[in-house]
């Protein structure tokens, strides 16, 4: 009997000793994997290793030695563009500052708004409330002509983050700075900037059409092109993007107009919204990667296999792990409250007449008319509750990002006429301000369209430095408006 016992022991601790050799192997075979796999990066095939060394070497030599992305981060990234779009949702974010950024932007688009921008100390006293973000201190403006930089003294204290400014002007501005040709009202949704323009509203990259739509008693703004029925086909076709088709709304500034083709084709397709892409973390399975194909094994199988593989990629990435929690955190929200637009809630034929503002917050697509905003949350509620009590007309909603005590804050400024304001942070509301105290500017959407000798310099040296025009032309306009 002793002997049996004593010949199981020695069978179980060979079996442990197999299974841990193998399951040594699997690791040790899933890592060379990841690292060997053949990825597309700014458009080229190369291997993740090649990829993160050349970045740590490309970092460094900016000065960030902290540089801590793993090879299953790839699979989100695939572009030094995109890199930089989603540094705030990394720790290395607070770790780098605004020149490090900007340093490292430099080497791929040196015409970026990042590397070009010239920040402007003296803030107008008077703006006009159309187009405007602000990010820590700086105050945002577009213009047909490119982007003024504010630096608001008010806001001094929201300065310590400065990469979190590098990281907004090198995608969101820079888009505006690169694509808006006109003073009409310009709104970010998902990650895109559409522009409402002669009673429609477009695609500022691509200029497709943008409409509201009565989706199973849902007010939902869809893209146009989408609810055109096409015949099925048995392959997909890739659509050449109608970026080029894009329209010069002032032509009579033919000397502003900036040089839209240097956006990159890839650039333009390319999805932006991060919650978005790693929300579809299901459709990023059906690209399954490359797996070792014993001889004799099954299709079905290999793509087991491979399943095994991406999925261990996908929940060890960082930055996914980072915004998976806040989508089921906005799913949950979104479950129990059930918040959208009712058909008899807006009517259609006037909405746009009467369209202020459209915008994502919280998970949840408001529609901002000039006295009431949709759907009704309870945030929603309230604040119809002080338009209606006050008689206010809304002019602009301003959403201002910034860094505290080492957290991420997205708050909305909704400003009204004779220069009040209401400030939403998450679902709180403020009293109703004096926007003055808040920002240290009026507003005035009567104001002209005419920039002051200063604002004139700063764009035409962004103008220059982005190669739109030439240092003699930046002269000569500005002896011809005599600054």
């Amino acid at each position: 009997m002793n002997k049996i016992f004593i010949l199981m022991l020695i069978i179980l601790y060979f079996l442990k000793l197999f299974s841990s050799k193998s399951n040594t192997e699997t690791l040790s075979n899933i890592k060379n994997n990841q690292l060997s796999l053949k990825i597309i990066w700014d458009g080229k095939m190369t291997t993740p290793n090649t990829v993160i060394n050349n970045l740590k070497k490309e970092w460094s030599d900016c000065g960030f030695y902290g540089f801590n992305l793993k090879p299953n981060d790839l699979l989100i990234i695939n572009s030094k563009k995109r890199l930089i779009e989603l540094l705030p949702s990394t720790n290395m974010i607070k770790q780098l500052d605004y020149e490090k950024i900007k340093c490292f932007v430099n080497k791929y688009d040196p015409e970026n708004y990042v590397v070009i921008s010239k920040t402007i100390t003296n803030v107008p006293k008077i703006l006009k409330p159309i187009n405007i973000i602000i990010v820590n201190n700086m105050l945002y403006q577009s213009t047909p002509f490119g982007v003024l930089k504010y630096q608001v003294s008010r806001l001094s204290n929201l300065i310590k983050n400065t990469s979190l400014n590098a990281s907004i002007e090198s995608s969101i501005i820079n888009q505006y700075n690169n694509f808006n040709t006109s003073n009409h009202p310009i709104y970010i949704l998902n990650s895109k900037l559409l522009q409402k323009r002669n009673n429609k509203i477009f695609d500022l990259q691509n200029n497709d059409e943008y409409i509201f739509k009565n989706i199973n008693n849902k007010i939902k703004i869809v893209n146009k092109n989408s609810l055109i029925r096409r015949p099925s086909l048995k392959l997909p076709i890739r659509r050449p993007s109608p970026w080029f088709n894009f329209k010069i709304s002032n032509p009579n500034n033919i000397w502003f107009r900036k040089n839209k083709t240097k956006e990159r084709m890839s650039d333009v397709n390319q999805e932006y919204n991060i919650e978005e892409m790693s929300n579809n973390h299901k459709n990023l399975l059906n690209i399954l990667p490359i797996v070792k194909i014993l001889p004799g094994q099954k299709l079905e199988d290999i793509k087991k296999a491979a399943k095994i593989l991406a999925n261990k990629r996908l929940y060890q990435t960082s930055i996914i792990k980072n915004q998976k929690a806040q989508i089921l955190k906005k799913a949950k929200i979104s479950n129990l409250k059930k918040i959208f637009i009712k058909k008899n809630e807006i009517d259609l034929n006037k909405l746009l007449d009467n369209l202020v503002s459209v915008m994502d917050y919280d998970g949840v697509v408001y529609i901002c008319q000039r006295n009431s905003v949709r759907p009704l949350s309870n945030w929603a509620t309230k604040l119809n509750e002080i338009i209606k009590k006050n008689k206010f007309n809304l002019l602009t909603v301003i959403p201002h990002f910034y860094y505290l005590d080492n957290k991420f804050n997205h708050v909305l400024i909704f400003v009204f006429d004779d220069d009040f304001c209401v400030i939403l942070n998450k679902e709180n509301l403020s009293p109703v301000l004096d926007v003055k105290s808040v920002i240290g500017v009026s507003f005035n959407k009567n104001i002209p369209d005419k920039l002051n000798c200063d604002d004139l310099k700063v764009i035409l040296e962004q103008m220059t430095r982005g190669n739109v025009i030439s240092a003699n032309k930046s002269k000569l306009l500005l002896k011809r408006y005599k600054c």
